[in-house]
């Protein structure tokens, strides 16, 4: 044998760290050793023990050890070891695996490089960290391992799995995600701090403290400064000044953070002030452009004095698109939420995630320092199945392809956990944001049998049904998925999946996994969700609007609430707690009776209990409602968007307040007409008159409200139409009205490859000339609203789509100060035709 097919073949030989329970082999540390390279080297020992029976020393290089080592970190004796490690290249979490001899380098970036590189290593040797209760450690006799040379680094700075199961510290550390809302702590390296972590324009210039003497600091919206639901100035040189003076505060009360928040509100409203418009204008058009140049201007100030802190802004809602010619500075992450996208399906692959996917392509093209904020739940159903794993896997990828270099992945957090497949959910999106090229499949194979044992194999058949329902044809239903709404699942889905859960209940119970088989049932909870919402669905029935069976609903409920507290959890919508739910549902869950009022033409259905709303507004010929009925996901704290016609009282405009009001009938008169009277707990009091016409399908509205308190109530009346938006996976809205100069507005909203929402108020001459229209033509029905001028002081026209498909025409009345039994009135008509 020549000499160097003989070292070649010494090299590639199996490295023997222990034998028989005994191992000659010390991990040893520098003599100063960052807390996360001590945490790893124990973690390295203790995983070692429990592969092999055998003991590991931990040493210092202080101790001089003799014979073969791990080497855990830079060190001299690493360097006289013979270990050439790139430390430059492989920056604060970067590391190297190495192999020379009998000896072994995991050396890294010193905050948590060395440490992921004993995670690293320990996987290679088939320990898997599955969920905070479930963690892989093979056993082996003899532990050796092959010959080592390699490198990784990550392939985002910032990555984040927001679901509360993935926050606990060691399956974080180990799992190597670095997010500001997982419980890690200096011993492992400590994480991304943000301070605070979003919408800080409040908190930057709390209107509270400022709007009464300065209103020029907020933004000016429809020809009004807002200190509510709205935006700062951002071209006033005193908000500068503030801001600088804010960020600076928190740098030095919060010195471990890295990265500070100077963002919008969560809301619209950006300023509409002559110098805001004239940098828009600069910038295309885009809002983004006066928020990035002042964000930028903030952080040129941090820079000079705090070289090495971030500044985070948004690009949210009004400000999606990018600027044209400004550019983030250095020290400038730019956080791109796109609240449109299609959940169901990759970027690449879905016609739904075209306008999405232009956005991300247009911010890559103006930085390579890019975050994305990326949602991947039902935020209204959070228990409910979510089919996205497709999409996760393919995305993360694109990000990184795209110039992304952080993810902050938002799914279910609620303090108790137990989202839909959460732990599943979370160590695939871990594992691909460290590596997006990883093969999602081996992951999820990997991940279904070593978390539910025996069950592996049915639940890989349950997600592959699961994924039926969005994945493209032929290989599915093609539905699309959105943080808002779920898909509407086949007939033989929940029929299927019971029957693979009780598949995988006997393979536990067979097998003797009652651990497993408790995670089985947590997973099939979700099925228990699906049949609950199902049943809360409020529909028309004989002379009731409400679920069709109240019993069986309220029976299936209380069963769900016991279950989900035996699991733990505290809530199953978006911050709202199980207690504040229960109140909801016991308040408003009932099955109310109708008022029908019918001509030749259209038959108009009033629900005087729930808020006095019209809920159908029903044309004879063509066999269409004009109006979107209750969902099963609307929230019962958001009455005002719970479908239908309603009339509402406000003390302002721009806030979500609205007056509290009891609604009856009190009086009917024949066929066409009702009298409804509502009372508020303030004293205002509601006359509503709704009549049809005598042929024509026009309900005709007239709201008298009167203060019947002893003291001055300032009021605003909204009349608000909410339009059928027909299929929800592809909603088709015309909205137009005729302008006062003669000219006629028209368009196309919802479209699936468009944007996903608009909010605009029209005042003075910029409203309707009278009446306004929206039209579906796949249903073929035009709800029409008609008005006075001199009782309509603002009209306000909002939709959003890829979620609920909600579509609004408000009317306001003049906000008045009401003396003690002064009244005001806002009267309507809405023709279904």
């Amino acid at each position: 044998m020549r000499r160097r097919d003989f070292f070649a073949l010494a090299a590639a030989a199996p490295l023997v760290l222990a034998d028989g329970r005994e191992s000659s082999h010390t991990i040893c540390l520098s003599r100063d050793a960052s807390l996360s390279e001590q945490h790893g080297a124990r973690e390295l020992q203790s995983h070692l023990e429990k592969i092999s029976g055998a003991p590991f020393k931990i040493a210092t290089e202080d101790d001089k050890p003799q014979g073969p080592l791990i080497l855990i970190g830079r060190s001299t004796t690493l360097e006289r070891a013979g270990f050439e490690i790139p430390f430059d290249e492989l920056g604060n979490e970067g590391f190297a695996l190495r192999t020379s001899g009998q000896h072994v380098a995991i050396a890294g970036g010193r905050q948590r490089g060395s440490m992921y590189g004993v995670y690293a290593f320990l996987e290679r040797l088939g320990v898997r960290w599955y969920a905070p209760d479930c963690t892989y450690v093979p056993t082996a006799g003899t532990l050796q391992i092959p010959h080592l040379d390699e490198k990784q680094k990550p392939a985002l700075e910032y990555r984040e799995v927001f679901i509360k199961e993935a926050t606990e510290k060691n399956w974080a550390a180990r799992n190597r995600t670095n997010g500001f809302f997982s419980e890690l702590d200096a011993s492992v390296g400590g994480k991304v701090v943000y301070q605070p972590f979003v919408h800080s324009f409040s908190a930057i210039i709390p209107p509270d403290k400022y709007f009464g003497p300065h209103p020029e600091y907020f933004a000016l919206v429809n020809g009004e400064r807002r200190a509510n639901r709205a935006q700062l100035c951002l071209t006033n040189p005193e908000v500068l000044r503030i801001a600088v003076e804010t960020v600076f505060h928190w740098i030095a009360q919060y010195p471990d953070a890295s990265i500070f928040s100077v963002s919008q509100n969560d809301a619209d409203g950006p300023c509409e002030c002559a110098n805001c418009r004239w940098i828009e204008q600069e910038e295309g058009g885009a809002h983004s452009g006066p928020l990035l140049r002042f964000v930028n201007a903030v952080a040129a100030e941090v820079a000079r004095k705090y070289p090495d802190k971030l500044i985070d802004t948004l690009a949210y809602r009004y400000s999606e698109p990018p600027p044209a010619r400004v550019r983030p500075a250095p020290n400038v992450r730019v956080r791109l939420a796109l609240s449109g996208s299609c959940d169901g399906h990759p970027f690449l692959t879905c016609p739904h995630n075209k306008h999405p996917f232009g956005i991300l392509q247009a911010w890559a093209r103006v930085t390579r320092q890019l975050y994305v904020w990326h949602y991947m739940t039902d935020f209204h159903q959070t228990l409910l199945p979510y089919p996205n794993l497709d999409e996760l896997s393919g995305d993360i990828a694109t990000y990184r392809d795209n110039g992304v270099l952080g993810l902050f992945m938002q799914g279910a957090y609620s303090k108790g956990g137990g989202g839909e497949l959460a732990e599943l959910r979370g160590y695939l999106v871990a594992r691909l944001l460290w590596n997006p090229d990883l093969n999602a499949q081996s992951i999820l194979a990997e991940f279904t049998d070593g978390f539910y044992g025996a069950a592996g194999p049915k639940m890989r058949e349950y997600l592959e049904l699961e994924h039926r329902e969005v994945r493209l044809p032929p290989r599915g239903r093609g539905q699309s998925l959105y943080m808002y709404a779920g898909p509407d699942f086949a007939p033989d889905f929940m029929p299927r999946a019971r029957q693979l859960f009780a598949g995988m209940k006997a393979a536990t119970e067979s097998a003797g996994q009652q651990t497993e088989a408790r995670r089985i049932r947590k997973a099939e909870f979700s099925l228990d969700s699906v049949e609950l919402f199902d049943a809360k669905r409020f529909v028309l029935h004989g002379n009731r609007y409400g679920p069709k069976e109240l019993a069986d609903f309220w029976k299936r409920y209380d069963a769900f609430v016991v279950q989900a507290r035996q699991f733990g959890m505290t809530e199953f919508y978006e911050n709202v707690p199980l207690e504040v739910i229960d109140k909801e549902y016991r308040r408003y869950m009932n099955d109310y009776p109708t008022v029908v009022l019918e001509n030749a033409t259209v038959r108009a259905v009033i629900v005087p209990g729930f808020q006095g709303r019209v809920v159908a507004l029903f044309n004879k010929s063509k066999e269409q409602n004009a109006l979107r009925l209750t969902e099963p996901d609307d929230r019962f704290t958001s009455m005002d968007v719970m479908g239908g016609l309603s009339l509402l009282a406000h003390p302002e405009f721009y806030s979500r307040k609205e007056f509290d009001t009891e609604w009856t009938v009190q009086s009917r008169h024949a066929a066409t007409e009702v009298v409804l009277r509502g009372v508020c707990p303030n004293g205002l009091e509601l006359v509503r008159t709704l009549r049809l016409s005598d042929n024509d399908p026009v309900l005709h509205t007239a709201t008298v409200t009167r203060n019947r308190s002893a003291a001055p109530l300032v009021v605003t009346l909204q009349s608000r139409a909410q339009v059928n938006p027909g299929d929800r996976q592809n909603p088709t809205v015309d909205f137009s009205f005729p302008r006062r100069d003669g000219t006629r507005r028209r368009d196309r909203i919802l479209p699936p490859t468009g944007d996903n929402q608009g909010d605009e108020f029209f005042r003075g001459d910029e409203r309707p000339a009278g009446e306004w229209s929206l039209a579906n033509s796949s249903n073929r029905i035009t709800l029409t609203n008609r008005f006075a001028d001199d009782q309509v002081e603002r009209c306000r026209f909002w939709w959003r789509g890829r979620r609920r498909n909600t579509v609004a025409i408000d009317l306001w009345s003049p906000l008045k100060t009401l003396a003690p039994g002064e009244t005001l009135s806002l009267d309507a008509e809405y023709a279904a035709e």
